[in-house]
């Protein structure tokens, strides 16, 4: 015998608060969930802290890549530090001690000179991002920024998102090949923090400059025929002809990870015409 299932019939407001009778058990069902729903409302979402972050590349221990990390807001102490680092006019010393004064860890590690020192550029960068973050929220302003095309100064209001970011495609993969002239590759890896910091300890011209980065980054030089030879530093990249020298810095820097400083645009206030708008560190804590 086949037993029928039981017809419910039950009465509850509508969207315009109408009491309405139904027995559809579509209708029931939905309604139940109306009633469990706020008997038991949605956990709320809290919005991401603002010292932590996510880094473009992040770094690799025990064969496993992280890229989270932690920034605080800077103190009266910190200010004091970056002062005197201001004072010495290297830039790279300003720099790194803003990176040790607000960062707080990498991966789940404290932070180090040594830490620092082997972390990309491209994530060293995203860390000065968090860091005035954090101490100073997302907007900043620029002034004096010359339209191209109607020569007007316009004072900007910009916030840290308008500035893109590059993350690597596969976090994983730090090793890249290289066509060169004459059917030869390079095996190169992207620049840390302990060439960007070698590169500014010296008044260098700016091919030393490439020369310090390219020892760096070139791991070895492999010929037509298959045969690999490690890099010998800066002796190697020397004696490399300079259309190879241009295509492995014009590959590093359309394709290294990290914020693109020089690729925020904004609107001229004008003629709304684009404005390119210049960004550095000292921009972008304008007010230490």
């Amino acid at each position: 015998m086949e037993h029928q299932m039981p017809q419910y019939s039950m009465s509850f407001d509508d969207e315009q608060g109408q009491v309405v009778q139904s027995n559809n058990t579509d209708e029931l069902n939905s309604l139940t969930k109306k009633v469990l729903q706020s008997l038991n409302p949605a956990p709320v979402i809290d919005d991401v802290s603002d010292t932590q972050i996510k880094l473009p590349a992040g770094i690799v221990l025990d064969g496993k890549v992280y890229q989270d990390a932690e920034v605080q807001e800077l103190t009266g102490e910190h200010e004091e530090k970056l002062a005197k680092a201001r004072a010495s006019n290297n830039a790279a010393k300003y720099v790194n001690t803003l990176l040790l004064c607000g960062t707080v860890s990498v991966g789940g590690k404290p932070i180090t000179q040594g830490l620092l020192d082997s972390l990309l550029q491209g994530d060293l960068d995203m860390l000065v991002l968090g860091i005035r973050r954090a101490t100073f929220g997302d907007e900043f302003e620029v002034y004096e920024i010359e339209c191209p095309h109607c020569q007007e100064l316009n004072d900007l209001e910009l916030n840290l998102k308008d500035i893109p970011v590059k993350e690597l495609d596969d976090p994983e993969t730090r090793e890249f090949l290289i066509d060169l002239r004459r059917g030869r590759k390079a095996k190169i890896q992207y620049p840390t923090g302990a060439v960007q910091n070698e590169i500014f300890k010296n008044n260098l011209t700016i091919p030393e400059m490439n020369s310090l980065t390219l020892a760096e980054c070139v791991i070895s030089f492999i010929e037509r025929d298959g045969t690999e030879k490690l890099s010998n530093g800066l002796t190697d990249v020397k004696n490399l002809g300079i259309a190879d020298r241009n295509t492995l810095q014009e590959y590093i820097y359309n394709n290294q990870p990290g914020p693109r400083y020089d690729q925020v645009t904004a609107l001229c206030s004008s003629c709304d015409g684009e404005v390119s708008v210049p960004l550095s560190v000292g921009i972008l804590f304008r007010e230490l």
